[in-house]
């Protein structure tokens, strides 16, 4: 079982690397020791979080505005 945060890293770098411009699953398996599939699963995992994540397997994935809005709707959502 993975370790939770190496979980949220790898999520994180997901966001900000789809953000960043168009990256493959295959690069984000490649840089974190995973599989493929891990990163498929990880995109289906922040899509269903709310995360805006365009894109599918084999083409590669962006992010459509910069991911330091949600974090800044969520506190505001939160009362901070």
């Amino acid at each position: 079982m993975p370790n939770a945060e190496v979980t949220y890293r790898r999520r994180i770098d997901i966001v900000l690397s789809a953000w960043a411009g168009l990256v493959k699953a295959e690069q984000l398996a490649e840089r974190h020791a995973v599989k493929t599939r891990t990163i498929y699963r990880d995109v289906v995992h922040l899509r269903e979080s709310g995360i805006p994540i365009r894109g599918e397997a084999g083409v590669g994935y962006l992010m459509p505005f910069n991911p330091l809005r949600i974090i800044e709707r969520n506190l505001e959502s939160m009362g901070r």
